[in-house]
């Protein structure tokens, strides 16, 4: 699978075929549906939006801030090698899976979703300081939506921005490995100047390591989507959280001016000029040269059943991949299945 350019979809190998995951294997709704009785992020974003504006409309300084968003389709896709490759220039502080258990961006982007035509009512929100006194109904006064919008910007401001300008660096970025194409579209709204890249690889390849990396550490337990009830531990919660994230991803891409990029063609040093481009940073190609291991926990080497997929787990994945896989050319994993 190569790379493809800022609001396209990535172009592949070759990929697997369609048919459907159990419901007990399917892990909370993830990436660009999930759902909050039936509202969307994008879509209070948007009723947000065109009822009460933008912050861009309100203040056009704020695109002179560029931050370098990363989100890739789960663990094990090259997320990490992605980020030291984009900081390798210097001057980016891009902030690593940060507090994942909290998950602020997302709770917070989930705080747009109940925004409609009708929620919430005009005469609700604070024009003036008129409409707040002892001689007015003033049960329901809010602030206006764009302070809304602007208290959100300033919360990622004070942990990511300051904290990266403190450390001497002149832009900041996240790389996350659990966020979808909704919460670029909310980044993208608070940060109209940021950069988003997104980052796919084989779910195959993707799910093996992800398997094998917890396999050979002794200590290791699954990770989380979404603390504290939602661990990924099988072939099928992985595959459909890859899916959900990556048609997320796709569909947002054009709407964000996101670069969606292939693991496979990062790999092959064919994305590394585009990506120097479309970022503005001046990043070093040698960075796909080195290798650096997270612990000592991760060098007890795989046994050979480890090392590769069974038939079963190629089975579940192509379950909840497909047929989405297929469409971007992965057929299934670059090593041979075991047989069991």
């Amino acid at each position: 699978m190569s790379g493809k350019g800022a609001g396209g979809a990535p172009r592949g190998p070759d990929g697997g075929r369609k048919v459907r995951a159990d419901a007990e294997d399917q892990p909370p709704p993830a990436a660009g549906a999930a759902r909050l009785d039936g509202r969307s992020i994008p879509a209070g974003l948007d009723s947000l939006q065109r009822r009460f504006g933008s912050l861009i409309d309100a203040d056009p300084t704020i695109a002179d801030d560029d931050p370098v968003f990363l989100l890739a389709a789960g663990w094990r896709s090259g997320s990490t090698l992605l980020q030291r490759i984009l900081v390798s220039g210097g001057s980016l502080l891009m902030w690593g899976e940060p507090y994942d258990h909290s998950a602020s961006i997302r709770s917070m982007a989930e705080m747009l979703a109940p925004f409609d035509d009708d929620w919430p009512r005009d005469r609700y929100i604070v024009s003036s300081p008129v409409d707040v006194n002892p001689d007015t109904w003033i049960a329901n006064r809010y602030p206006h939506p764009l302070d809304f919008l602007a208290a959100h910007r300033s919360f990622l401001d004070r942990l990511f921005a300051e904290p990266a300008r403190t450390a001497g660096y002149a832009r900041w970025g996240i790389k996350t490995v659990r966020l979808g194409g909704e919460h670029a579209r909310y980044l993208k709204s608070l940060y109209p100047g940021s950069r988003i890249v997104f980052l796919v690889r084989n779910p195959y390849d993707c799910f093996l390591s992800y398997r094998m990396l917890h396999g050979v550490r002794p200590a290791s337990q699954w990770w989380y989507y979404r603390w504290p009830d939602h661990q990924v531990s099988t072939a099928a919660q992985y595959g459909l959280v890859w899916r959900e994230h990556v048609r997320s991803f796709v569909d947002a891409a054009h709407d964000v001016g996101a670069l969606i990029v292939s693991f496979e063609s990062l790999v092959g040093g064919e994305t590394v000029d585009e990506l120097t481009t479309f970022v503005g940073e001046d990043i070093k190609a040698s960075v796909l040269m080195s290798r650096i291991g997270a612990s000592s926990e991760q060098k007890r080497a795989p046994t050979a059943e480890q090392a590769v997929l069974s038939i079963d787990e190629i089975w579940a994945l192509g379950q909840a991949v497909n047929p989405l896989a297929l469409e971007l050319g992965y057929r299934g994993p670059s090593t041979t299945p075991a047989k069991r």
